[in-house]
């Protein structure tokens, strides 16, 4: 009798403390989806020159303009000036077309090292051409290169691209060759 007892307490405690352990695994659920609610402020960031920085993951603009600060993930990108070339004696466009040099600031606003490289832009022309960077001369000393951004690292340069002359421009930027997710800019 008295082993049938033992059993049946030990079975009490054991429903016990299954009851206790997942009702704490439960609130601590609850506590990691729900979170504090101090940590859902994000305080508005801002450049060195004062403007604000757009978040083109949640504005709800899709464009945006030459001289504006965009964030996507960890890259902050700035496109701070648009020159036109006919070219020099060495490096030449096509027939109808001009190189259009696009200046560029990016910035690592993360925590971890970001890659950066001139194929990540892409110039959109109005007949809905969509090209890459094109190597060229008429750049070789401000020329965007290819590498990695330490955290708060920044880095400038200019990329190329040959357009039919006149055409109405945008340049795309997509940081992450496996995402879709891209920054369009009026040039």
């Amino acid at each position: 009798m008295e082993v049938e007892k033992k059993s049946k307490v030990w079975e009490y405690i054991g429903w016990g403390s299954f009851i206790l352990v997942g009702s704490f695994l439960f609130f601590c659920a609850l506590i990691l989806v729900f979170g504090d609610p101090k940590t859902k402020y994000q305080p508005q960031e801002v450049t060195a020159q004062g403007q604000e920085v757009k978040d083109a993951e949640k504005d709800i603009k899709k464009e945006y303009s030459v001289g504006e600060t965009i964030k996507l993930g960890d890259h902050r990108l700035t496109v701070t000036d648009v020159k036109k070339s006919s070219g020099g004696e060495y490096d030449k466009p096509k027939q109808g077309h001009e190189y259009v040099l696009v200046a560029v600031n990016i910035y690592n606003g993360g925590k971890e090292d970001i890659s950066y490289n001139p194929f990540d832009f892409e110039m959109r022309n109005s007949q809905g051409n969509i090209t890459r960077a094109i190597p060229s001369l008429i750049n070789q000393n401000t020329q965007l290169s290819a590498g990695q951004l330490a955290p708060n690292g920044q880095v400038a340069g200019t990329v190329v691209f040959e357009q039919p002359i006149g055409e109405k421009l945008k340049l795309q930027f997509t940081p992450n060759f496996w995402s879709k997710k891209k920054i369009i800019i009026n040039l």
